[in-house]
């Protein structure tokens, strides 16, 4: 059992459809997950609030509307339903045997990330059969492995960001900070990027 938490655009355009189709992935791959999503976008009651598992969740922000990444992790803290927590942007992709990995996450505190793959425009990736299309997208140069300073998930137990500062989720940098705290606090982060293969949808910024 996992609580994804994440923040959303406006569920507009092939933004609102990758951030969509996200959330159903996360809810497929792992069955009885919970998806908690932070700051309320536009269009995201109509476009995935009906989902089983999906609560919408109000927490500070910043002046730009981002919520801060400390604020939500302490929401997650107190009201998540489970411990082990996945925080994803909103436009990733797991694959089908990621449920059995996060049951082999062992106990104590631990910071889990990786690499992502990035699909180009004209990529078409079908999530149905992970594996086979992902191997097609690289074969066929549409999609490449982003560098490793760019992380999109992080994995942990409830309680983790405990005296994390102020930190804007999705905003330039706050990935290699969340790392950074790890690394001084004495948490193991482990890179997880040769353990499952995460994809990252093609959006325009």
């Amino acid at each position: 059992m996992v609580s994804f938490l994440t923040t959303c655009k406006a569920f507009a355009g092939p933004t609102g459809r990758a951030q969509v189709r996200a959330i159903e992935n996360w809810l497929t791959v792992c069955p009885g997950a919970e998806v908690l999503i932070f700051g309320r976008s536009e269009g995201l009651e109509e476009s995935v609030g009906g989902l089983q598992g999906v609560r919408v969740c109000d927490v500070r922000t910043s002046d730009s509307g981002a919520p801060f990444f400390d604020a939500l992790a302490e929401q997650a803290r107190l009201d998540a339903r489970h411990d082990i927590q996945v925080y994803a942007n909103a436009d990733i992709l797991f694959p089908p045997d990621f449920g059995r990995f996060l049951k082999g996450v062992p106990e104590g505190p631990l910071l889990i990330v990786g690499q992502r793959v990035d699909l180009s425009e004209q990529a078409h990736f079908d999530g149905g059969d992970y594996y086979a299309s992902l191997e097609r997208v690289l074969a066929g140069r549409e999609a490449e492995v982003h560098r490793p300073s760019g992380m999109d998930y992080f994995i942990f137990r409830r309680g983790l960001w405990r005296g994390l500062k102020p930190l804007v989720a999705g905003r330039g940098g706050y990935d290699n900070a969340l790392v950074a705290y790890g690394l001084r606090a004495g948490i193991p982060v482990i890179d997880a990027s040769f353990a499952f293969p995460v994809v990252h949808q093609w959006h325009d910024y």
